[in-house]
């Protein structure tokens, strides 16, 4: 993926002859051809400064690909909406859209790549597993919400006591949840996914922070109670932050998911505890 190489190589020329243009207006496109399930539907979510570039042939959209701010503090991007049209795929079209990106952006450097499926033949900062569930709406004990700003607040002091990867910045996409168990805590966030399956909604959890000495017992619990306390039908979720192992049928596995930087290495490895709002 020329993407990572050296910002010094020669531009690609468009395959369809005709260059990438920025383009917002490309949702018709994405909830036809973005998806890694024949039933899923994406229904995106754009804000105004984010960064769409698209390339077309004669008659048509053929790809696209977005870059936008997910943190404005560290000036961090996050590179997705990466979707090339079915007749179009394996002649180039992404690799000339992810080289122009590249050439554009040059003087904003600081980017991840969240890819799902199969890797790319570069070393990732961070891989793992979604797993997903349909959700029971029943009754549970031991989580409760809490605001966004006591969220933030909580995770400026876990962070004094155990660093973790943060990448995020208070939106109205957050809810934000505290598992207590006795001594035990954990803090998380579940965030809206724009996509349905089957007519129902699907939401997922992009931040799981820990306190010390959590069991694998205690992280089932938490996993299934804190999915349980949301507005949607389906959850996604990181194994990690179940049992990993999946020794009951509560979660499915749905496939690995990896994690690239670009031209930056963030200080903190993960191990299971990580922020990551999209």
């Amino acid at each position: 993926m020329v993407f990572w190489k050296s910002h010094t190589k020669s531009i690609l020329e468009s395959p369809t002859g005709f260059p990438s243009e920025y383009d917002p207006t490309v949702t018709d496109f994405l909830h036809a051809h973005f998806r890694i399930h024949p039933d899923v539907v994406y229904h995106p979510s754009f804000k105004d400064d984010d960064i769409i570039l698209t390339v077309r042939d004669t008659e048509k959209l053929v790809g696209c690909i977005r870059y936008r701010c997910i943190d404005i503090k560290k000036q961090i991007h996050l590179v997705d909406c990466f979707c090339i049209h079915p007749e179009w795929r394996g002649k180039g079209v992404g690799d000339y859209l992810l080289h122009d990106l590249h050439h554009r952006m040059k003087d904003k450097p600081y980017a991840i790549f969240l890819k799902e499926g199969a890797p790319l033949p570069i070393p990732s900062y961070y891989t793992s597993m979604y797993v997903y569930r349909h959700i029971l709406k029943q009754t549970v004990s031991n989580v409760s919400d809490i605001s966004i700003s006591l969220a933030y607040q909580l995770m400026e002091i876990y962070q004094q006591f155990r660093p973790f990867f943060k990448i995020a910045r208070p939106s109205s996409n957050q809810q934000w949840l505290l598992y207590k168990n006795e001594h035990h805590n954990i803090l998380a966030c579940v965030q809206d996914t724009y996509q349905t399956l089957h007519g129902k909604k699907m939401g997922w959890i992009t931040a799981w922070i820990e306190s010390p000495g959590i069991t694998d017992t205690i992280r089932e619990d938490a996993s299934y109670q804190l999915s349980q306390v949301n507005e949607f039908d389906m959850i996604w979720m990181d194994w990690n932050w179940t049992t990993k192992y999946l020794t009951n049928d509560t979660w499915t596995i749905d496939g690995p998911f990896h994690w690239y930087t670009y031209q930056w290495t963030p200080e903190l490895s993960i191990d299971r505890s990580y922020c990551f709002i999209h």
